[in-house]
């Protein structure tokens, strides 16, 4: 009799494993994405130091990584300068995959002598045709 629940449990577990092909593929991982612009996402971008929204900054974008390219702007692939006026930005007609976002500016409300704010995310994403919010944490400092 044991003989017989072995088996009946082996052959359970073989034909639950077998496939259907008609099912519906698994959607492609971020790191199929090759990132760059080409498609229709779009990344709003907002800066932020602690928890208040900067005004003025300007954005670095950096292709196909989650690493720190460093603070050497000329490396990064597109950049956005913020208004003024307002604490938010856009990269559009971007595809999916991964990013750097790198931030620089001014905090007006701090000492002069520490008012440049700056810092970066790595950011990734399987959507090609959406729009998605992003902060991008600046602080004075190293």
């Amino acid at each position: 009799m044991k003989n017989w629940l072995v088996y009946l449990l082996a052959g359970a577990l073989i034909f639950s494993g077998c496939k259907d092909d008609d099912e519906d593929p698994v959607p492609a991982p971020v790191s199929n994405c090759v990132a760059g612009k080409g498609d229709f996402l779009s990344l709003n971008i907002r800066t932020v130091h602690h928890t208040r929204p900067v005004s003025g900054c300007k954005v670095y974008i950096k292709y196909n990584t989650n690493s720190f390219p460093g603070e050497i702007t000329s490396v990064y692939d597109d950049s956005l300068q913020i208004p003024n006026d307002t604490v938010a930005g856009t990269f559009s007609g971007l595809k999916c995959g991964k990013y750097y976002l790198y931030a620089t500016g001014i905090d007006s409300l701090l000492d002069p002598t520490v008012w440049i704010v700056k810092g970066g995310i790595p950011f990734s994403t399987e959507y090609n045709d959406t729009t998605l919010n992003v902060s991008v944490y600046v602080t004075e400092g190293d």
